[in-house]
């Protein structure tokens, strides 16, 4: 969850984004409602018609759009990594108790992850989509709030399914041909983790709702509202979990290959960790930049939500090279660091000569389909992910593992071929495909559906 220090940082931090958006403009008088009954169905009055649309983007425009996309992604960076550290400390201090402990760990949370934590953040990008957009194009502001009780109400659902499926870890990580003891051991780590389960559900919603408005005067107080208008709400969430899920395409492969061992096991749940945790800066900023892109949208700005675009999209590939190079140049000082184990260190530093590539591959990916998602396009990330990971990387991971005796590093080779076919995609889908003007009417028709009206 958000700290209080970075979330006033981050509403001072928006409020100097005034000359770059002029969104903020449009919100000073958030307390008079009368403020929301100037909108047409296309947005505001005064930022339907911007006049910044007819003026030529120059370097002053460039440089002000990317420190608005910095100021929304640096409180969001830190706190992503802050939330990441307790998976860090817990893995180096597995990695000190031995091989087989963090094996456990590995296989239990390689489990949730895949079964539970990756479909519901999934869900959740549905919360990206509207709020952000509802933020700058919602008539009245307590619809923002509806939708967020409503993410609650979902998210509780799912959560409940869920963990019906984690009671029932240990015979479906032995049907998958895992070690018996480890997959006890694994359960009994999975049943301690439902509660976590319900909290890191709540937290996304509220995390993902603060960091698009920040702003109380969206809260409309508990209402039956949100039980309603699930269906668009749904819509874009399914889409979103299918999307994310099939990210985690190689988990599913780490998860087959148990069969490996736990020497296996243990430099994976090191090395997924590290990359995991370096993932947080290009996640943290894409974040950051979908909420911007949403304001744009929502405020009718097709102009500047391509450069927005264009420049995250290149300040990620920057973010994600430098992470990559440091993981390469660090690897054997980092195995060093979370194992005393000769076996696990030597597994490290080979996984991490791979992983460097990944990580490059998927931290650009994040921006990418965190670009989509604040479009609204769930549906075309999770069938790009679906080819891509689940029938091209799946199988060739698999291909190398098995047939090719790569161990780990097939599978991962395996996510950086997937990967690499994905970001082309969503590349061509981004800026050939993509009309903006028509993506900026798409915003204030979704918005209109989750239009929320008080009554009198």
């Amino acid at each position: 969850m958000m700290r209080l220090p970075s979330l006033m940082y981050y509403t001072k931090l928006m409020a100097k984004d005034e000359e770059a958006n002029g969104l903020l403009s449009e919100f000073s008088e958030y307390k008079d409602q009368k403020e929301f009954s100037g909108r047409t169905d296309g947005g505001y009055d005064s930022i339907a018609s911007p006049t910044s649309e007819t003026t030529a983007i120059n370097d002053d425009s460039i440089w002000d759009e990317l420190v608005s996309i910095l100021h929304y992604s640096i409180p969001l960076i830190i706190t992503f990594l802050v939330g990441l550290g307790n998976r860090v400390w817990d893995v180096w201090f597995l990695g000190k108790a031995g091989s087989r402990d963090m094996a456990v760990a590995s296989l239990g949370y390689l489990f949730a992850t895949v079964a539970g934590v990756s479909m519901g953040t999934g869900i959740l990008t549905a919360i990206d989509t509207l709020v952000a957009q509802a933020f700058t194009g919602a008539k009245n502001p307590h619809t923002v709030g509806v939708i967020f009780q409503r993410g609650l109400a979902v998210m509780f659902v799912f959560g409940t399914l869920i963990s019906i499926v984690w009671v029932n870890a240990e015979f479906i990580l032995v049907s998958m041909g895992q070690d018996p003891e480890l997959a006890s051991m694994a359960q009994t780590y999975i049943i301690f983790s439902i509660p976590y389960l319900f909290l890191s559900y709540a937290n996304t919603t509220i995390r993902k709702f603060l960091q698009s408005i920040a702003l109380k005067s969206f809260w409309p107080g508990l209402t039956k509202e949100a039980f309603d208008g699930w269906s668009e709400f749904l819509k874009l969430g399914i889409p979103g979990m299918l999307s994310v899920s099939t990210d985690w395409a190689f988990e599913v492969c780490a998860l087959l290959t148990g069969v490996l061992g736990q020497t296996s096991l243990a430099a994976q749940s090191v090395v997924l960790t590290i990359n995991t945790l370096l993932l947080m800066i290009p996640a943290g900023f894409s974040t950051g930049m979908a909420v911007r892109l949403g304001h744009l949208l929502g405020a009718n700005e097709p102009r500047k939500a391509k450069l927005c675009v264009i420049l995250s999209t290149c300040s990620g590939a920057i973010f994600t090279l430098f992470n990559a190079i440091l993981l390469y140049v660090y690897r054997e000082t980092i195995a060093n660091h979370f194992t005393t184990d000769s076996d696990v260190i030597e597994a490290i530093v080979q996984l991490l000569t791979v992983a460097c590539l990944c990580h490059f591959i998927m931290g650009f990916g994040i921006v990418l389909s965190c670009t989509l998602n604040a479009l609204g396009k769930q549906t075309i990330v999770a069938g790009l992910n679906l080819v891509s990971y689940y029938l091209i990387g799946l199988p060739s991971g698999l291909y190398l593992t098995y047939q090719c005796q790569w161990g780990l590093e097939g599978i991962w080779s395996g996510v950086a071929i997937s990967g690499i076919i994905k970001s082309v995609c969503e590349l061509i889908v981004i800026f050939h495909i993509i009309d903006w003007d028509h993506e900026c009417k798409l915003a204030a028709n979704r918005v209109n559906n989750q239009e929320y009206t008080l009554v009198a």
